[in-house]
């Protein structure tokens, strides 16, 4: 796994991100708060993207953001497989308990050994050398 240091998504106008197609997780944050957390398994630079487009489609629920809001910051984690993007992005949502993801995906009890055991999975696999990346 390789992660990225926080960085606006776009620089100058263009995409800050270059790496396509591998899965991975990103966090987003407004003012150095996580806001959201997702994750693709086949190009997480096409799904992190898609946050700071604007869509006319009423139909669907999207969290978008301004993208050239210096306010906002994103982190990419690119993995390995995608089931281990899926385990990380579930056990960061967990941890982090972002604003803006939906809430009916996450559990009523925190305190549990099952939500502990996710919340120590993801700190585990995100934790590079000893370094807290939160």
């Amino acid at each position: 796994m390789k992660k990225s240091r926080k960085h606006t998504p776009y620089k100058a106008g263009k995409p800050f991100f270059k790496t396509r197609k591998r899965p991975g997780v990103y966090i987003i944050y407004k003012n150095d708060v996580p806001v959201y957390v997702g994750y693709s398994g086949t190009d997480v630079y096409k799904t992190m993207y898609r946050h700071f487009q604007q869509w006319t489609d009423r139909r669907q629920v999207r969290i978008t953001y301004v993208k050239n809001d210096e306010r906002i910051k994103v982190r990419v984690i690119y993995c390995n497989t995608p089931q281990q993007a899926t385990r990380l992005e579930y056990g960061l949502i967990l941890k982090l308990q972002p604003k803006d993801n939906p809430r009916q995906y996450l559990p009523t009890d925190y305190q549990s050994p099952e939500v502990q055991g996710e919340i120590q999975q993801a700190e585990t696999i995100y934790t590079f050398n000893g370094a807290d990346p939160f």
